[in-house]
């Protein structure tokens, strides 16, 4: 496997990028991309400057997955956004393998730290909890959400650091996660 820059000059590749997008995040999520189009449009934010913009390609040169990012905070957060894997050849190793090169990416840029965000189905976090006042302290309830996108990062050393109670709608929050590039 190899993991290379997307370059805007492999219309053919972007093309693939875009069309796993879509494919990809609507396995998991409500998919705020409506047609290929749009889904062009994201990707080409990722040629923008600050922005990291990997593809993962198998021995075949078959597209395996994508993952993109922006620098925030002066560069010292780096945004994860997104991560998609190829459905033909999901494999949370390859999942993985991105993340440590995206880690490897922003540790040469100077960064310090990967933030990212996962929207939560509304059933697994009560709703009592999403109207707290003090919702930092219900943060246990998030602790072992098993099959689900958050374990496979906090598997990879991400921490949950925050809520964001109404990200998507009342009641549809997204979870924030970050982890240190520099330990």
């Amino acid at each position: 496997m190899r993991i290379v820059d997307l370059s805007t000059e492999d219309d053919c590749v972007v093309e693939q990028v875009a069309t796993l997008l879509l494919e990809g995040v609507a396995v998991h999520s409500s998919n705020p991309w409506s047609d290929v189009t749009s889904a062009l449009d994201e990707v080409g934010e990722s040629f923008d400057a600050n922005h990291i913009s990997r593809v993962a390609f198998d021995d075949g040169d078959t597209m395996l997955g994508w993952t993109a990012g922006y620098s925030t905070y002066n560069g010292y957060i780096w945004q994860l956004y997104p991560l998609v894997l190829a459905t033909h050849s999901f494999n949370l190793d390859i999942g993985h393998l991105l993340i440590q090169d995206f880690e490897e990416q922003v540790r040469t840029r100077g960064g310090l730290s990967i933030l990212l965000s996962i929207d939560v189905e509304p059933a697994l976090i009560a709703p009592s909890i999403l109207c707290e006042n003090n919702l930092w302290q219900h943060m246990t309830a998030l602790q072992r959400l098993d099959n689900h996108r958050i374990e496979f990062f906090r598997q990879l050393g991400f921490t949950i650091v925050g809520v964001i109670p109404n990200a998507h709608g009342q009641g549809k929050p997204d979870v924030l996660l970050e982890r240190s590039v520099t330990r």
